[in-house]
């Protein structure tokens, strides 16, 4: 039986290394690596014998059993089983060949040092300066009763014990928390609120809030704090929590706010068209200079829609189809904006025939008169030039013009004639919009057409 407890202590001290066991590691919570091992599990007997002395040797200690009414295990050890399995992690053992193995939880910011004993919270035996020995190299958790922690003893069982009632050098005790860390938005719109809080925030502990410019508090809650954006430029802000009188200040949280922007589109007011059509690329802008707070692009014009959800792919390159000769339209691009959901903006484009024509309408865009006039010499020499098999100068002579104004849901609303002579259209009734002029001339198949614009 002597031989029996001496071996079951030295499986709390040491490790023997199996071929079995095979390394595979795990990463903290700021992602980086923990050198960590699967190990093979020890036999059912030696196990049982491992519960039995360690329960007979602190019988004020509760051991935490499986289903099977077992508790020790080769597969965690101490240090696996509060920075990792503890977590909602698989069974690992770290530490398998050095003392210092999950001291990367603690140095990394995963986890910050607290004064008094927290909960819920981290314990590590020992300083990582000092000669670790077995007997002071340890980890655990803490309970939500004070005083009474949670760990795992070697190869030996899961026990929740008091701080003295365990095999271990409780000399040096550090207690730990995860890191508290203030969340929230980054981008901020003036004129708007935004709530923020404090993630891992340990019980028992109260915050004090401070905002940098262009902030204010407007309320608090718990964790949480809500602020008000009056500006724009870049702010921050600051938290400090106190664990039993004690301050912690946490990484200050930056934030960039932004005012409501206002959008322009570039490119060309005017498009050339031949006989076929041509290509024509226009760019939407942000009056702040930055496309940051862009979700989406939703542009339209000459008939083409184009979706974008790419923040960056403010561009569109559009087909100018030459039946849109000698009318205007509207290039118009509404975009997604974190600051404004129903951002807009519009570009009247003047689409020119590169073929001539012989109708002027005027002003156009048109607010009350719009007058129209026949150049009956362009006439005469288009007409030429195409060929007609027609008298020209009877034509010229006979020719009437059949002028009519249609919306754009093609309803005819005006209708005059006209032997060459200047007419006039009274449109001060007619709501703002795009309008269309046919323009027949009794002889040509298809008529001349402009798009008249009444703004107001």
């Amino acid at each position: 039986m002597k031989c029996l407890n001496i071996i079951l202590l030295l499986l709390i001290c040491v490790n023997v290394v199996r071929a079995q066991d095979t390394r595979a590691d795990v990463w903290t919570p700021r992602m980086n690596r923990v050198v960590a091992y699967i190990m093979q599990e020890s036999s059912y007997s030696v196990r049982i014998a491992s519960d039995e002395y360690w329960q007979s040797r602190y019988p004020d200690a509760v051991m935490v059993t499986n289903i099977f009414g077992i508790s020790s295990t080769r597969t965690y050890n101490c240090h696996g089983f509060a920075w990792h399995v503890s977590e909602g992690g698989e069974n690992r053992w770290i530490g398998k060949t050095s003392f210092f193995d999950e001291d990367i939880y603690m140095e990394d910011s995963s986890y910050m040092m607290v004064a008094h004993e927290p909960f819920p919270g981290k314990i590590s035996w020992g300083l990582t300066n000092q000669l670790m020995t077995h007997e002071t190299n340890h980890s655990g958790i803490t309970t939500s009763r004070s005083g009474w922690y949670m760990s795992k003893w070697g190869e030996g069982p899961l026990m929740v014990h008091q701080r003295d009632d365990t095999p271990y050098d409780n000399t040096y005790l550090r207690f730990y928390i995860k890191y508290p860390q203030i969340t929230g938005t980054s981008t901020f719109c003036s004129g708007s609120s935004a709530t923020f809080s404090i993630s891992n925030f340990p019980n028992n502990s109260t915050i004090t809030w401070t905002p940098g410019p262009n902030l204010t508090k407007t309320g608090t809650s718990g964790n949480t704090a809500t602020f008000s954006a009056n500006g724009s430029g870049s702010s921050w802000i600051d938290a400090t929590i106190y664990i039993n009188s004690v301050a912690y200040p946490l990484a200050r949280f930056k934030i960039s706010i932004s005012a409501s922007p206002y959008a322009y589109i570039s490119g060309p007011s005017h498009v050339s068209v031949d006989g076929w059509g041509t290509y024509a690329t226009y760019s939407a802008n942000l009056s702040t200079g930055s496309r940051t707070g862009i979700n989406s692009y939703t542009w339209s014009a000459f008939g083409t829609p184009k979706y974008s959800g790419h923040p960056d792919d403010n561009l569109f390159t559009v087909f100018v189809p030459a039946s849109y000769a000698g009318t205007y339209a509207l290039v118009e691009c509404k975009i997604q904006h974190t600051c404004n959901p129903n951002l807009s903006a519009g570009l009247w484009v003047s689409v020119i025939s590169q073929y001539p024509s012989y109708v002027y309408a005027y002003p156009n865009p048109v607010s009350n008169i719009l007058n129209v006039e026949m150049d009956q010499e362009a006439y005469v020499d288009i007409k030429a030039s195409e060929k007609k098999a027609v008298d020209i100068q009877t034509l010229y002579k006979t020719v009437t013009y059949d002028i009519r104004l249609y919306d754009n849901m093609g309803n005819m609303l005006l209708r005059k004639t006209s032997k060459g002579e200047k007419v006039e259209f009274d449109v001060s009734s007619l709501p703002n919009g795009v309008y269309f002029l046919h323009i027949y001339d009794g002889s040509s198949e298809k008529p001349e057409k402009k798009q008249i614009i009444i703004e107001r």
